[in-house]
């Protein structure tokens, strides 16, 4: 059952990060082009997109109440979901968007783990598998 209403809420997610994703390659501002100041995990340059699909994603992480801590590229460190939570969702919210400019697809990596309770939050994010 917490599975499933992870998977329904990523799908839900990633359903609304394809139409920003659209949205923003048909718009005249060039939302999928605009780059932030700031930097992801891994020290690419953050785009609007970028950021927009990681808050969709968090949210509905949170929002489905079964995460228990979240770790996504765009985020230095992990964030607190629900308490009561016994999973963790570990994500690339939008693998490729540096590649939106030349048409090239995107997507989005998840991970889904169940939450040791002998383990750290750093262990848990790392786990096998």
């Amino acid at each position: 059952r917490g599975i499933s209403k992870i998977v329904s809420a990523i799908e839900s997610a990633c359903a609304e990060i394809a139409l920003e994703v659209k949205l923003a390659n048909i718009s005249s501002q060039g939302r999928a082009h605009d780059q932030k100041s700031s930097f992801n995990f891994s020290g690419e340059k953050q785009k609007t997109l970028d950021i927009m699909a990681n808050d969709i994603l968090k949210k509905c992480c949170r929002d489905c109440g079964e995460i228990n801590l979240i770790a996504s590229e765009e985020e230095i460190e992990p964030i607190i979901g629900t308490e009561t939570g016994r999973y963790i969702a570990v994500f690339d919210p939008l693998d490729g968007s540096s590649n939106i400019d030349a048409s090239i697809p995107t997507g989005t990596i998840f991970g889904i783990y169940r939450k040791d309770c002998d383990l750290s939050d750093g262990e848990n994010i790392l786990q096998p598998g």
